[in-house]
This record gives structure tokens, C-alpha cells and sequence, in this order.
């Protein structure tokens, strides 16, 4: 072998790329048009009366509901120390959830009844 090369094709890898131009970018898709107000996640729900005094709303789309009650959870020190998972209520989280300490990822089963 001459050249000492360790790849195929010998020579340099310049110059292989010669004739091939940059492609434009792609044009980013095109967004749907919403039909109606929007649904899922964003649709608000009515909010039991128990949840509506934490909240101080009567109305609000689950994501929201989810977002008020860590704020409130975290402004009043709730969370377990020893695991921050763990949600210890206070007098107005256990008329929504319950005397019993529950996780986060519990938060939104807790939560159906409150939510219509």
C-alpha cells in the first residue's frame, strides 16, 4: 500500500464535498387553526367551593389549578423535610384532600372530585 492511508478511497477527505450546496432550512409547519375554545389541559373546569377558597378562583383549567397549588403548598412550608414529596395539609388543604399526608404525584386523583 502506498500513501499509508487507513481509510478507503486514499487521499484526502478535502474536495469530496465539492459539488453537493447547503440545503435551505425547512420551513417551520404551518399551526393548525384552533377550532372552539380550546380543550384537554386548557378547558376550564368549575372548582368545588373547598378548592375555590385555596385557589381564591371559581373557575381555572387543570394546569392552573395544578401550578396555584404547588405555589400554595411551597408559600406555606407544607412539604415534608424529611420527603419533600410527601404533602402535609394544613386546615384548608384537608378539606380538599384529606387529614392524611399524601405524595404530589397523587395530587391530581385527590383532586378529581373538585373538579367539574
Amino acid at each position: 500500500r502506498e500513501g499509508g492511508g487507513g481509510g478507503g478511497g486514499g487521499g484526502s477527505s478535502e474536495g469530496k464535498r465539492k459539488g453537493k450546496e447547503a440545503k435551505p432550512a425547512k420551513k417551520p409547519a404551518a399551526k393548525k387553526a384552533k377550532g372552539g375554545a380550546g380543550g384537554g389541559f386548557q378547558k376550564e373546569v368549575a372548582l368545588s367551593d373547598e378548592l375555590a377558597d385555596v385557589l381564591k378562583a371559581k373557575a381555572l383549567p387543570r394546569t392552573q389549578v395544578v401550578k396555584g397549588l404547588w405555589t400554595y403548598i411551597k408559600e406555606n412550608e407544607l412539604q415534608n423535610p424529611a420527603n419533600r414529596m410527601q404533602i402535609l395539609p394544613d386546615a384548608k388543604l384537608k378539606r380538599v384532600f384529606g387529614a392524611s399526608p399524601f405524595t404530589g404525584f397523587a395530587m391530581m386523583k385527590l383532586l378529581k372530585p373538585h373538579l367539574t
